[in-house]
């Protein structure tokens, strides 16, 4: 099992290490006016003049992804690698208990796995919100990663 975790952490660490998360906003061409050449000489981007390729808006302007932002091959491989470890520490998860509901009494029969997967969903339905929040931060997707490679 900590193998799994290990594994997990360290393809999340690499995708940390290895590119920037930080998410940059910048006013809109409405706030910016018509002239777009000083938004694009300031932030490397592939803003258009009618601003086609720039949708992603979230009230605080235009998101723009930094110079070192993670390659798709490299965020597809790191997730790749932390589900697999996720799988293994969790199928190890599974066996232990499994192993430890065969102690149990016939009154509590059950009670272990009801309680380990309520804990799971719980955790999951909390996570789900709070890192969507997160994200919308300043530098959210590293603060997700970061936590997601601890816990």
């Amino acid at each position: 099992m900590l193998m799994g975790w290990l594994i997990s952490s360290l393809s999340l660490l690499s995708i940390i290490a290895l590119s920037d998360l930080s998410l940059k906003r910048v006013p809109s061409h409405a706030e910016y006016g018509d002239d777009s050449s000083s938004l694009n000489e300031s932030y490397s981007t592939n803003v258009t003049e009618d601003n086609s390729n720039s949708t992603l808006t979230n009230g605080n302007g235009l998101v723009i992804p930094p110079k070192n932002a993670p390659s798709m091959p490299l965020l597809c491989s790191g997730f790749f690698v932390w589900s697999i470890g996720v799988w293994m520490a969790d199928t190890m998860g599974d066996v232990l208990v499994a192993e430890r509901a065969k102690f149990e009494t016939e009154r509590d029969r059950g009670n272990l796995q009801i309680f380990c997967y309520l804990s799971r969903g719980v955790g999951m339905a909390l996570t789900a919100p709070l890192s969507a929040l997160c994200y919308n931060l300043q530098n959210g997707p590293f603060y997700i990663l970061t936590a997601a490679s601890v816990l």
